[in-house]
C-alpha cells in the first residue's frame, strides 16, 4: 500500500491511498497551504496507518524540468553531445545536467531524486506495455521544433491509444500500465530514479 501526492490545477494537495496497482482506496484533498510533509501525515492519521512515499517531485516540477530542457535543446543545437545506450529495447541517453541546471536549482530538487534522459521509440520496437512499481514518469514528444524528426505513433495509458503529437506530455502515475508504438524522439523523467542506487530496475510487466 502507498500513497499518491499531487497537486491540483488549485494549487491543493491530492493524496491518493493506492492499495494496489490500478486501485484507489481513498482520495483526499489538502489546501495549499500545508506543505508536502504535512499532507502526507494528515493521511497517515486520518487512516491509522505509517504509509510514506518515495516521491518527492509533484507532476508541475517534472513538467517545469521538462520543458526547460527541451528549450535549451532548442537554443543549444547540442543533440550532438548525447551517448545512447540500449534500454529495454530502447536507444536512451542521460541528458547532462548543465542543460538544465538553472531549472533544478530553482526547484530544489537534487540529482539523486530523478532520472532524465532523451529517448527513441523505434519503428521495429517490440518491447512489452509495462509499470513502475515505486516512480511516477512524464514523457514529453520531440519533434521538427528541436531539430528532431516528425513523430510518428501512439503512446498506450492503460490499455488507452493517444496519437503522439510534438511537444505533447504523458504522465504516467505509478502502477499504471504503459507503451509505445512507433517512431519519435522523447524526454524521459522519472522521480525516483528510474534505476535505484542498489540497481534495481524499476520496470516491470503483467504478463
Amino acid at each position: 500500500m502507498r500513497l499518491d501526492i499531487e497537486r491540483d490545477e488549485y494549487g491543493d494537495w491530492c493524496v491518493s491511498l493506492v492499495p494496489a496497482p490500478g486501485r484507489i482506496e481513498s482520495a483526499l484533498c489538502f489546501p495549499k497551504e500545508i506543505t508536502y510533509e504535512e499532507a502526507i501525515n494528515k493521511m497517515n492519521e486520518l487512516y491509522g496507518v505509517n504509509i510514506m512515499t518515495e516521491k518527492t517531485m509533484t507532476k508541475y516540477n517534472m513538467l517545469m524540468l521538462a520543458y526547460s530542457t527541451i528549450d535549451y535543446i532548442y537554443r543549444n543545437n547540442c543533440r550532438e553531445e548525447l551517448v545512447y545506450q540500449d534500454y529495454h529495447d530502447f536507444p536512451i541517453a542521460e541528458i547532462p545536467k548543465h542543460w538544465y541546471k538553472n531549472t533544478k536549482k530553482l526547484l530544489g530538487i537534487k540529482s539523486k531524486e530523478y532520472t532524465l534522459q532523451l529517448g527513441k521509440c523505434k519503428e521495429e520496437y517490440r518491447g512489452k506495455d509495462h509499470y513502475h512499481k515505486t516512480g511516477h514518469q512524464l514523457v514529453i514528444v520531440l519533434g521538427p521544433r528541436t531539430g528532431f524528426m516528425d513523430p510518428e505513433g501512439v503512446v498506450r495509458i492503460d490499455g488507452v491509444e493517444y496519437p503522439v503529437v510534438e511537444d505533447q506530455y504523458f504522465y504516467f502515475p505509478t502502477g499504471v500500465e504503459h507503451g509505445f508504438t512507433g517512431s519519435f524522439y522523447f524526454i524521459n523523467l522519472q522521480n525516483p530514479p528510474l534505476v535505484n542506487k542498489q540497481g534495481d530496475d524499476d520496470y516491470f510487466t503483467y504478463k
